[in-house]
């Protein structure tokens, strides 16, 4: 698992520590000359974990997300919790799945890696 954010490391680093999160890479806005939804982070994060883009589902909470995901040829995977505006038009949003909770989302990722 991988994490790109578009926080400043000094913001993310903490925040990830405090929710004892263990990714395999950390791609922060301040790390590259680009940002989501540029697909340019996306692939910095796979490569680091050597896999292809193809085979990563990219979950997010915005819609530069899902256009980032769709951009570097990931899956898009979009949440329908974090920080969401009420009046956000999430019908617009590129994503392929959609997941109302986090616990449906974590259900749906251990069956997929029980699959395997």
């Amino acid at each position: 698992m991988g994490i790109v954010t578009n926080k400043p490391r000094a913001y993310a680093e903490p925040l990830i520590e405090a929710l004892s999160l263990r990714p395999g890479v950390l791609v922060c806005a301040d790390d590259l000359a680009v940002r989501k939804p540029e697909p340019e982070p996306l692939w910095f994060a796979a490569r680091r974990l050597d896999v292809k883009p193809e085979e990563c589902w990219y979950v997010g909470d915005h819609r530069r997300d899902m256009e980032a995901a769709e951009r570097a040829g990931m899956t898009a995977i979009a949440v329908r919790y974090g920080y969401i505006p009420a009046e956000e038009p999430l019908g617009d949003w590129p994503a392929q799945r959609w997941f109302d909770t986090s616990e449906s989302l974590a259900d749906e990722l251990l069956a997929l890696l029980a699959s395997r």
